[in-house]
């Protein structure tokens, strides 16, 4: 719809090999977001940590795909990274979480239907957030932190500050 009407169609300024990358990498970020993902992505964006470091030269002499990788780990550190703020900033985010997840809970059970992990209201919340913390969240910054220093001295020591606090509420 966005498209069919020369007014909103962003893109119809762009030449066809223009729109064809922007295409694919908003294909790539949104594909970044979906957990399923998460191991395939880590171990490209692992790889590729390896092999270039934090060295901006070899990454950049890598072109597209070294951009669109690295595009889609930042997407994805993004979409799970509450947990990586300041705890009264997490905690907030951290409780919507919790209920939506637990509504999905209620709904499997009205539908009779496997109740998904983390979505049982009789789990213990901070058990299931310590566990999202130490397997998908802190795997993820820490390798962005591989590339990019930063990240390691501004959001992973942040992390593992939160998670200590996770693991006292147990």
């Amino acid at each position: 719809l966005l498209f069919q009407k020369e007014q909103t169609n962003f893109l119809m300024a762009l030449k066809p090999e223009d729109v064809t990358q922007v295409r694919r990498e908003i294909i790539n970020n949104v594909m970044a977001t979906d957990m399923a993902q998460h191991m395939s992505h880590m171990g490209t964006y692992k790889g590729m940590v390896e092999k270039y470091g934090h060295n901006e030269e070899e990454w950049v002499s890598q072109g597209a795909s070294a951009i669109l990788e690295t595009q889609a780990m930042i997407l994805h550190a993004a979409d799970v990274g509450t947990s990586s703020k300041p705890l009264t900033i997490s905690d907030r985010w951290a409780a919507c979480l919790q209920e939506e997840f637990f509504r999905q809970g209620d709904e499997e059970l009205r539908r009779k239907m496997p109740v998904s992990p983390l979505c049982d209201r009789n789990s213990r919340f901070a058990t299931s957030q310590t566990g999202f913390i130490q397997f998908i969240v802190l795997p993820v910054f820490s390798l962005l932190g591989k590339a990019m220093p930063p990240v390691q001295h501004l959001v992973v020591e942040q992390l593992k500050a939160n998670l200590r606090v996770w693991e006292g509420r147990k």
